[in-house]
């Protein structure tokens, strides 16, 4: 674990970043206090799987009425 601070942090970031990339934890504190942390994205899995804009397109229908008032809300109206 490497611990910097912001302005350090800012200096170094690609730096940093390379080193989230092969494994390492970067803590980023001020005046010595921790603030966050850089760690790696997890990689996709069954339980977090990447997510594909558009893809149910053409999968789902909504009906015409869908937004008509309900039969048995009408005496409510």
């Amino acid at each position: 674990m490497v611990i910097v601070s912001i302005e350090e942090a800012q200096k170094r970031l690609p730096e940093l970043l390379a080193d989230v990339a092969g494994g390492e934890e970067v803590v980023i504190s001020k005046n010595d206090v921790p603030l966050g942390r850089l760690l790696a994205m997890p990689e996709p899995t069954s339980a977090n799987p990447v997510r594909v804009f558009g893809h149910f397109a053409g999968r789902i229908q909504i009906a015409k009425d869908f937004d008509a008032p309900m039969e048995d809300f009408a005496d409510y109206m």
